[in-house]
């Protein structure tokens, strides 16, 4: 899962690939183009909105941000099907990682409704991994209202425990996957370290925890 962020002149061909409105055939992803017979399965589980770029200009004439031509507009994070998972749990694992994704962003941007940021967010069935894009407005309230605020919004204290509180959000919700399938991951103090490493580090932790309980009693 990684998050990438665009300005006005880039949302455009961004947007569609994530709507796939480009004519079969021409997609500079031929992987996309071979898989042409599966593009039908994909799907938005965002609200409806008139179009991805004019509801970026809406959001745009809503909220508060500076006139500048480097303003980030649109942030999109992609999250792929984990390597293991049932393909029969694929729309619920999508699903509550949307929903994750939405209270994630959308509550820290003091919008009423949450949702608001959201842009659009596609599946896409047609390469070679089944993923969405979560494409959302980088709303946030820093005191004086809600703004365009992409530093803060994905700042890197949020960015450090997403992977590990979006794999807490799934296990509650009964959809028990590994996410966490990376060579390398952050840790608390947002150093990469070794997957081996972190699990020893928590191995440890854990051991000592024990420990210091079986004192207490």
């Amino acid at each position: 899962m990684n998050i990438k962020k665009f300005t006005s002149v880039q949302i455009g061909h961004v947007c569609a690939h994530f709507e796939r409105s480009v004519e079969h055939g021409k997609y500079s992803n031929e992987i996309i183009n071979e898989h042409a017979d599966k593009t039908a399965l994909n799907y938005n589980l965002a609200p409806d909105r008139d179009g991805q770029v004019n509801y970026i200009h809406e959001m745009l004439e809503k909220v508060k941000h500076q006139n500048r031509k480097d303003l980030i507009v649109m942030a999109s994070c992609i999250v792929h099907v984990p390597p293991g998972l049932n393909e029969r749990h694929y729309d619920d694992f999508f699903k509550e990682s949307y929903n994750f994704l939405v209270d994630r962003f959308g509550k820290q941007s003091g919008l009423e409704n949450p949702e608001d940021i959201v842009i659009s967010c596609y599946t896409h069935w047609d390469e070679t991994t089944p993923h969405f894009h979560f494409a959302f407005c980088p709303i946030f309230d820093d005191g004086r209202g809600p703004r365009f605020l992409a530093k803060k919004a994905i700042s890197r204290d949020n960015l450090q425990t997403l992977h590990q509180d979006l794999q807490k959000h799934l296990r509650e919700k009964g959809i028990y996957c590994n996410i966490l399938t990376g060579s390398t991951i952050r840790d608390e103090r947002g150093k990469s370290v070794p997957m081996w490493r972190y699990k020893k580090i928590q191995a440890e932790r854990t051991r000592e925890r024990n420990i210091e309980r079986s004192r207490r009693f």
